[in-house]
């Protein structure tokens, strides 16, 4: 992992765009008990990983570099305890996905934005370590906070290239905030599952969201959006986030759901939704503007 790549991929200060490349790599050497001084790519890997194998789910000591792509009973080998806890929120795949899953389509997919987007692959490698790729009967999260370096992703046919790889991104920024909540609270725990009702349909069902489930949302959205702009994409119109235009309509609606709570935050998650705001005024100026 080539982490001076990264950094340079984000000089002008672009959770991964709103804070940039160093922000998140001191974030991961702290929670992996590393100084500020290392640089050394594999010191950090391997620190990461340990703190998986504390602090997380997984079965082993994590000690594989990139992203495992599975379905959801192959996921078993490396979390038992996701597989027990889980099972009854996935479904049987359709033969087309498990065969995308065998010939390495998603494998090949991820391995492209080594080439699109270094530092969003590098980073990728580094914080995820088990992608499982499935159905769902019910809807469940596709990153929680006890379960940092697995993802799941609920694939569906009418996806593409680019929705499958938006999708990593959108993973990237869900464990790269909660990391970032662990050593900076962004709100009380307490608060965190207070309910706010939207004119929005949870999939879960319902339109009553916990407050601190729409604060991560929001920063995926304000991110996706950065992320399209960084790859000269916002035109793009996806098969899971959806066109620019609506991904802004949502954010915006979000923003105002937690400018609502905003006091109920800490100081550094107000100072988060602060430059999420500035970054989200920015590509809708540059967004609406190439629409004139």
């Amino acid at each position: 992992m080539d982490f001076k790549a990264v950094e340079n991929n984000f000089i002008g200060g672009f959770v991964f765009y709103i804070f940039g490349v160093d922000y998140h790599l001191a974030n991961i050497k702290k929670i992996s008990g590393m100084g500020d001084d290392c640089l050394c790519a594999e010191s950090i890997i391997s620190g990461y990983n340990r703190f998986l194998s504390m602090d997380s789910i997984f079965n082993d000591i994590v000690d594989w570099s990139s992203p495992e792509f599975v379905s959801f009973p192959e996921s078993k080998q490396y979390s038992a305890k996701y597989y027990s806890e889980k099972h009854l929120y996935f479904d049987i795949n359709i033969p087309e996905i498990d065969n995308m899953i065998t010939s390495k389509y998603f494998s090949n997919a991820f391995s492209e934005l080594k080439f699109e987007n270094r530092a969003v692959f590098d980073m990728a490698n580094l914080v995820i370590k088990v992608v499982i790729i499935n159905r769902l009967k019910a809807y469940t999260n596709g990153t929680t906070e006890d379960a940092l370096g697995l993802a799941v992703i609920d694939y569906k046919l009418q996806f593409n290239k680019i929705d499958f790889q938006e999708l990593i991104f959108h993973q990237v920024i869900h464990m790269l905030t909660y990391l970032d909540d662990k050593i900076n609270s962004h709100l009380p725990t307490h608060l965190k599952t207070d309910l706010v009702s939207s004119d929005l349909v949870h999939k879960a069902g319902g339109n009553q969201f916990p407050l601190y489930i729409i604060f991560h949302s929001y920063l995926v959205g304000v991110e996706v959006l950065l992320y399209r702009k960084k790859m000269n994409n916002l035109d793009f119109e996806g098969n899971y986030h959806g066109p620019s235009r609506r991904l802004i309509e949502r954010c915006i609606k979000g923003r105002l759901m937690l400018d609502d709570h905003f006091d109920k935050f800490t100081e550094h998650g107000k100072m988060i939704l602060g430059k999420a705001h500035d970054r989200l005024i920015s590509v809708m100026n540059q967004y609406y503007v190439e629409k004139i």
